[in-house]
């Protein structure tokens, strides 16, 4: 996928450095991957031109010069580029193509680019002013949450909650903290009600897709959330313990060490009598995010949503606009009994 530095690249683009980008572009990239981002830029030039544009010639390529788009932040030139370059061939369930199409589009008098995901952060906060909502959005192990984060913000600005979106570049399903958070789990989670707080919180909520899904089961039960929307995620990780454990000693050796025994969900939900309600979708299909999400079967108060036919990972494609946004409703609908947070 892109480096860091052409996000850089593309967002200075984006943001009306043209000419300096281009050159910094021909003289400094690959062949290949100057290629291309020139590819990419010229589409999007044309884009704004109202003309028609060619498509790459090979195919592989198309599913890059997509991603490249919707880092330079154009949702309605993604959606152009799927529609009349890649075709019909390339919307299929499961795919990118097919997740730009279904994302909503931006809500009347608001900016399509609300949120510029920075890819090296990995916490941050849109609020919403009024709400007194805090959605955690907790991204998976290729950080991102199905999707790109500036397409899945398409979904998410159109809540009443403040998001706070999570990344853990330590690859431990953030069970060791989040990095610019703290030394290990127990600050981060403190830092995190600081958060909720500073926003208003009245109520927490935590969603998370593929390793996503641990950090939002985990977190959540600390962070008192009201309900946790986990997607196509593990709740369990009893055969990657030891190598989670031997990566934080490598990646961050001042991180403060976590409990093993912390890393089974349905064990630490089991004997927490206030949890939150839980809603697990993952494809029927898909054998080992349907074992993940049967090991929270047991424990009351969890709902297995599984969808039938349905084979892949990334779930939200599968779903399609309606399917998501349903989740989202049920996410975000009040409980009866609601924790305070004041």
């Amino acid at each position: 996928m892109l480096t860091y530095q052409n996000r850089i690249l593309f967002r200075r683009w984006a943001a009306g450095d043209r000419e300096a980008v281009e050159a910094e572009v021909r003289g400094q990239a690959g062949l290949g991957e100057k290629s291309l981002i020139l590819e990419t830029l010229d589409f999007l030039r044309s884009f704004e031109r109202g003309e028609t544009a060619k498509p790459a010639a090979i195919t592989y390529r198309h599913r890059i010069v997509l991603w490249t788009i919707l880092e330079c932040g154009s949702l309605a030139a993604a959606r152009h580029y799927v529609s009349t370059v890649l075709g019909d061939s390339s919307v299929r369930i499961g795919s990118l193509p097919a997740l730009v199409l279904a994302a909503p589009p931006t809500p009347p008098g608001q900016h399509e680019t609300e949120f510029a995901d920075d890819p090296a952060a990995d916490v941050q906060v849109v609020p919403r002013a009024g709400s007194r909502t805090v959605l955690f959005v907790f991204t998976g192990g290729a950080r991102r949450f199905c999707g790109p984060l500036v397409l899945m913000h398409q979904w998410f600005r159109r809540l009443d909650a403040s998001i706070v979106y999570l990344r853990d570049h330590s690859s431990m399903f953030y069970a060791g903290g989040i990095a610019s958070l703290g030394k290990g789990y127990d600050e981060s989670v403190g830092r995190l009600w600081d958060i909720a707080w500073s926003l208003g919180a009245e109520r927490v909520l935590c969603t998370g897709s593929s390793a996503g899904t641990f950090g939002a089961l985990r977190y959540g039960l600390d962070l008192s959330a009201e309900k946790v929307l986990g997607l196509s995620g593990p709740s369990r990780l009893d055969d990657s313990a030891q190598r989670v454990l031997e990566r934080l000693q490598r990646r961050r050796p001042s991180a403060t060490p976590f409990d093993p025994g912390h890393l089974d969900m349905a064990a630490l939900y089991g004997r927490t009598p206030r949890r939150p309600a839980v809603r697990l979708t993952f494809g029927q299909q898909n054998a080992i995010d349907r074992a993940e999400a049967e090991n929270m079967q047991p424990i009351g108060g969890v709902e297995l949503d599984p969808v039938p036919g349905v084979e892949e990972h990334d779930i939200v494609s599968a779903l399609g606009s309606r399917g998501f946004e349903a989740r989202l409703r049920w996410l975000t609908a009040p409980s009866p009994l609601r924790p305070s947070y004041h």
